[in-house]
C-alpha cells in the first residue's frame, strides 16, 4: 500500500488558523479540537487520499464534527497530497478561493 505525504499550502494554514480562532472565541478548547480534527483528517489522507474528485481535479474530505471540508489535490508522481484550502461547507469553493488568485 502506497503511503502519501501531506503538504499544507500556506493559504490553507491561514484557513485553519482563522477557523480555529473563531471556534476558540466561541468556546475555550473548541479551536484546539478543530485543529486536532484537521490533523486526523490529514492522517487519513496519508493512507487513502483517493476520495471523489469534486471539481478541477480537486478532491474533498469532510472534517469530523465541524462544517468544514479539506480541498486538496494529489501528485501521484511524488506521492504528495497538497491541501489547497479548508473551507466552510456553506461556502462556494470558487468564491472562497477568489482572494487566493490575487
Amino acid at each position: 500500500m502506497k503511503k502519501y505525504r501531506v503538504k499544507i499550502d500556506a493559504r490553507a494554514n491561514l484557513d485553519i488558523a482563522d477557523a480555529a480562532y473563531y471556534y476558540e472565541k466561541l468556546s475555550k478548547g473548541v479551536g484546539k479540537k478543530f485543529v486536532t480534527n484537521v490533523h486526523d483528517a490529514s492522517n487519513t489522507l496519508k493512507l487513502n487520499p483517493h476520495f471523489q474528485v469534486r471539481y478541477d481535479e480537486v478532491r474533498c474530505l469532510k472534517i469530523k464534527s465541524f462544517p468544514y471540508t479539506i480541498h486538496y489535490t494529489i501528485n501521484e508522481d511524488t506521492a504528495v497530497v497538497i491541501i489547497q484550502a479548508v473551507i466552510h461547507t456553506a461556502s462556494d469553493p470558487e468564491k472562497a478561493w477568489l482572494w487566493k488568485d490575487e
